[in-house]
């Protein structure tokens, strides 16, 4: 509390807060990161309560959307008209960093190159993490993926299974699904740099994903 007053008095001192008014033009599920910073443009969401998470993502979403009608993000070239940059799905930017001392720029290049086609023919958000690590090696057999690794995507796999997961509070499978919200999870390095996309993604929902008659209990991620 008292560190959020002196950063306020930090950046407020003279009269007039530069960071005032949200300009943010995506979403950005972190650990970290939070500013505010000038050159930052992502809606900061802390990824620590997974409960939370869907709904914290469909509120950004929202100023995200906000700021795009009331004129704070510049509307990319490639839209003709507003109306469309208006409705066009925000990105969501889901992170998991890797802070391993092991993970040299040599085995980065190596993991960078990991099929991830097997992902289309399983069900990722309901595998185990032993058959989801199983199925990763089988895939890709030549390439050594390593422990630190595999928690890493089990962990940004949580993530994603949140925000998948149809009956929680927040409708943002709803949203993911329907390509309101569009999400790119990421593998980063300790200096935040974009190492691996990693495509966990789904086109609906199945049985599996109720629990009862129509009823759902939040799954234990």
């Amino acid at each position: 509390r008292y560190e959020n007053t002196f950063s306020g008095f930090c950046n407020n001192h003279e009269g007039q807060y530069q960071f005032g008014e949200h300009r943010e033009s995506f979403v950005s599920v972190t650990p970290s990161d939070f500013g505010p910073f000038k050159k930052y443009m992502g809606f900061r969401v802390y990824d620590g309560h997974l409960r939370r998470l869907g709904g914290d993502v469909v509120f950004a979403g929202g100023i995200v959307r906000k700021n795009r009608a009331e004129g704070r993000v510049e509307k990319p070239p490639h839209y003709e008209i507003t109306a469309e940059f208006r409705a066009a799905p925000v990105t969501v930017v889901v992170k998991e960093v890797l802070r391993d001392p092991a993970m040299t720029e040599e085995r980065w290049v190596k993991v960078a190159h990991l099929d991830w086609a097997f992902l289309e023919q399983v069900d990722w958000a309901h595998m185990t993490d032993d058959k989801f690590a199983l199925a990763l090696y089988h895939a890709n057999p030549e390439i050594t993926i390593g422990t630190p690794l595999q928690i890493a995507l089990g962990t940004l796999r949580k993530k994603m299974k949140q925000l998948y997961y149809p009956y929680n509070a927040s409708n943002s499978a709803e949203q993911l699904v329907n390509g309101k919200l569009v999400a790119l999870p990421v593998i980063c390095d300790s200096d935040r740099g974009f190492r691996m996309v990693v495509p966990f993604s789904r086109r609906g929902f199945t049985d599996q994903d109720v629990n009862g008659l129509g009823r759902a209990k939040t799954p234990r991620v």
